[in-house]
């Protein structure tokens, strides 16, 4: 389970720093298409940013519990609090997007 919860801790550093980066309002990272749509970038950042941190923490969540062990119910908790995370922050830039769509930023 080191492997996988070093796996789980690179894809949250990696999330973190992109959320990080579009958390400060720099949304060089993002296609030209969202750039054009996006009035209010500072506030458009912060809520990809923040949406990015739940897929993160999730991530490194999980990576915690993968440490403590190998058995059964260890795994079945890491897969679920790691899927259930990116679900979660999957709906939540949905979400975003649907603000971004009506007008909101």
């Amino acid at each position: 389970m080191i492997v996988y919860a070093t796996i789980l801790f690179v894809l949250a550093a990696v999330l973190l720093i992109s959320g990080s980066l579009l958390y400060k309002g720099n949304l060089n990272s993002m296609r030209a298409n969202h750039q054009r749509m996006v009035k209010d970038k500072a506030s458009y950042g912060k809520a990809m940013g923040k949406a990015l941190f739940v897929m993160s923490f999730s991530q490194i969540l999980a990576g915690v519990i993968a440490l403590f062990g190998e058995s059964t119910a260890f795994v079945l908790i890491t897969v679920f609090v790691s899927f259930a995370g990116m679900i979660l922050g999957i709906y939540c830039l949905i979400k975003v997007q649907e603000k971004l769509l009506n007008g909101e930023f």
